[in-house]
């Protein structure tokens, strides 16, 4: 009896063991636990669609179920996504549910799938595993062509080009645009000087213009209405542009300033002793404002002047770029390094600008449109078609 028994140990020992490996689960889950149901929500699909996959459990509501995540093993099956629902909880039972978002690329007609379910218990993980949920997969080709032995099916010709929407090619087009940026920044940093005498001359000239516009204004208003608003305007006119052509506060000095600023030029001096006699004296003269026309003409002239001098020497004068020696005063043989306090002189080798041939435009008394009054050398103020110009009341 010993010796059968001494024979029959090992065979008895292996199968307890495999019966309590079989019954682990179970027991583990208790008497009354339920094991994970997993199934897919569509009985067939084909290759590359959309597929759901429903995987729930009930359990303990003390347990702690995990379910799984992206990084399962899905084959043969690709994860898609996944949602799931909250947990519910009704007398005594907690159920979890989720569904996953599956495609698959395989041949197989049938492909089963079982995604267990952890139950974390201390320490110890218990994985259980639903039953296999299989779906049927719909192949498109037909069936005499996966038949065993048959060849490849005939392909159908379709060699009718198809329009294909052109791209944009971002890599050569930035690197076009940086390559003309730099070559911009590096034209720029050559000719700096010469493009900026361009501009400063651009400006120069935009603003003479203006000046001109404005100033014929202001002259011809106090032609037609004899006001000596119109005189300070023009005046203000005046000094600002030279303020702004000689690049300093011009506009904010007094008479005195001026003429001794500009080495009292005659044009200077004469013309604005007599807009000031006009704009603080309150009278106009009694040659018919003869001698207010000629002070208007001698400013303009002058600013002509210091405009094609400005011009000429490609630069603005200012006391920080005159020279030590060389310039002279205009009719006189000193030189501005004799005088310390001296203001910035004329420059004598640019000659002034030819004058101009009108200054403003007027109304004849007897011509109904308005026509140019001539003031230049040579010429007198007579209408072209009327005869002995009479400015119009």
């Amino acid at each position: 009896m010993a010796r059968a028994r001494a024979q029959l140990g090992p065979q008895a020992l292996a199968g307890a063991l495999g019966a309590l490996l079989l019954a682990g689960p179970a027991a583990a889950q208790g008497p009354g636990a339920d094991r994970p149901q997993g199934r897919f929500l569509q009985p067939t699909t084909r290759i590359g669609q959309p597929l759901d996959y429903e995987l729930s459990y009930r359990h303990d509501p003390a347990e702690e179920v995990v379910f799984p995540d992206s990084l399962a093993g899905f084959a043969p099956f690709e994860y898609a996504g996944r949602s799931y629902s909250p947990t519910v909880t009704r007398q005594g039972r907690s159920l979890d549910r989720a569904v996953y978002h599956l495609r698959t690329f395989s041949l197989a007609p049938v492909q089963t799938l079982a995604l267990p379910v952890a139950v974390l218990s201390g320490a110890d993980t218990l994985t259980l595993r639903p039953p296999l949920a299989s779906v049927r997969v719909l192949l498109s080709a037909p069936a005499a062509a996966l038949a065993p032995g048959a060849g490849p099916p005939a392909l159908r010709a379709a060699t009718a080009l198809a329009p294909v929407p052109p791209l944009f090619n971002y890599p050569y087009w930035l690197a076009g645009t940086g390559a003309l940026l730099l070559g911009l920044a590096g034209g720029a940093a050559l000719f700096r000087r010469g493009l900026r005498r361009r501009y400063d001359a651009y400006k120069r000239r935009k603003n003479h213009r203006y000046f001109l516009a404005q100033f014929a204004r202001h002259a011809e208003r106090f032609t037609l209405s004899q006001s000596a608003a119109n005189v300070e305007r023009a005046v203000a006119l005046w000094k600002n542009y030279l303020a702004g052509l000689e690049n300093n506060a011009l506009n904010s000095f007094t008479t005195r300033e001026i003429v001794d600023y500009f080495g009292h030029d005659d044009d200077v001096r004469r013309g604005l002793a007599t807009t000031d006699q006009v704009i603080y004296g309150n009278g106009l003269p009694d040659d018919d404002g003869d001698e207010i026309e000629r002070a208007f003409q001698r400013l303009r002239v002058f600013a002509e002047h210091r405009y094609g001098r400005a011009g000429a020497a490609g630069w603005r004068l200012t006391r920080r770029n005159w020279p030590a020696r060389g310039p002279i005063f205009r009719g006189s043989r000193t030189t501005a390094s004799a005088l310390p306090n001296a203001s910035p002189p004329f420059l004598a080798p640019c000659p002034p600008p030819p004058r101009p041939k009108f200054l403003y435009t007027t109304f004849c008394s007897t011509c109904p449109q308005r026509l140019p009054m001539p003031t230049g050398p040579g010429s007198s103020k007579d209408c072209k078609k009327c005869g002995p110009f009479r400015p119009s009341s």
